[in-house]
């Protein structure tokens, strides 16, 4: 009868299903460690991600129109101009304040990344602060004297947009070294 089974028939099948319990468990185990490491890189990504729309935000909340270009076209006149340029100015400056709140929750993400990624975020924070005080000035600037305050705002906008770009640039590498 299959009761009937002798000590050494019962230690090799006992053997066996340690063997095969052993097996089950290191490839549980590995199953384990590459969700953990697949998840560590959704992570990865999802904080990049982050950092790069915190920063396309910051680029498209800088000044939206050239001001001063439509000043020195004649397309906006001296009596309306002052009303178009205020409402820019504090657009864009609602726009930025709106994001400073954000600029702590990324310098803190940067902790995360290489030094490079968080020096750049660091530069972008304070192009920002500046941006921000730039436009201050604008606004409490007459009509004589706005279009030399805008052309400090116009130069300070091209800084921000390269300072932008470098974290992309930044960000967009340590993607690309992630997928390798």
């Amino acid at each position: 009868m299959w009761y009937n089974v002798d000590m050494d028939t019962l230690s090799s099948m006992t053997l066996i299903l340690a063997i095969a319990t052993f097996i089950l468990a290191g490839i549980a185990a590995y199953s384990i460690w590459q969700n953990y490491q697949l998840q560590k890189r959704e992570r990865r990504e999802r904080l990049l991600n982050e950092i790069i729309e915190w920063t396309m935000d910051i680029a498209r909340s800088s000044k939206e129109i050239d001001v001063s270009g439509l000043y020195s076209q004649g397309i906006i006149d001296n009596r309306r101009g002052p009303l178009f340029l205020l409402a820019n100015i504090m657009g864009s400056q609602l726009k930025l304040e709106a994001i400073r709140e954000r600029s702590q929750y990324i310098s803190k993400i940067a902790l995360v990344f290489q030094q490079n990624l968080q020096v750049t975020i660091r530069t972008l924070i304070k192009d920002t602060e500046e941006h921000t005080k730039l436009l201050d000035e604008c606004r409490d600037k007459g009509p004589g004297e706005i279009h030399s305050a805008l052309t400090r705002v116009d130069a300070h906008d091209l800084l921000l947009h390269k300072s932008a770009n470098k974290i992309i640039e930044e960000a967009t590498k340590i993607k690309t070294r992630d997928i390798d």
